[in-house]
């Protein structure tokens, strides 16, 4: 809330509600500007570096495998599950499973077709 407040009082509007008035805005602006030029940090690997090291085990393999087999260079072009389980286990490694997802009964029937067919009939009992 800090930082909505801090923006309303440098626009000079007011609170947008309670929890904004009741806001202490942050104290980072000072009344003379410091103008010292900043010293970039500069990364010491090219961001166009992706050359990886050789898999310490056959598992690790399997995966950066199956990373290479996804489609990386076009929007939504990977598998997402597979993305997720490489994810999961350069994360927690080989020793811990991906949960399943949450499913939900109607996204689960409409995906499994059951719904197909079954008139929907859109007039309420009420419309009479």
């Amino acid at each position: 809330m800090s930082m909505i407040r801090t923006i309303e009082v440098l626009l000079g509007i007011p609170a947008m509600n309670q929890l904004d008035a009741s806001a202490i805005p942050m104290d980072i602006f000072q009344e003379k500007p410091d103008l010292t030029p900043y010293q970039a940090a500069l990364p010491t690997i090219a961001a166009d570096n992706l050359m990886t090291g050789k898999a310490k085990d056959k598992v690790t393999a399997a995966w950066m495998k199956k990373t290479l087999q996804q489609d990386l260079d076009h929007a939504d072009m990977a598998d997402p599950q597979a993305l997720n389980a490489v994810i999961w286990f350069a994360c927690r490694g080989d020793g811990s499973r991906e949960p399943p997802s949450a499913v939900l009964p109607a996204y689960e029937a409409i995906r499994l077709g059951i719904l197909e067919g079954v008139p929907v009939d859109h007039k309420d009992k009420d419309d009479d």
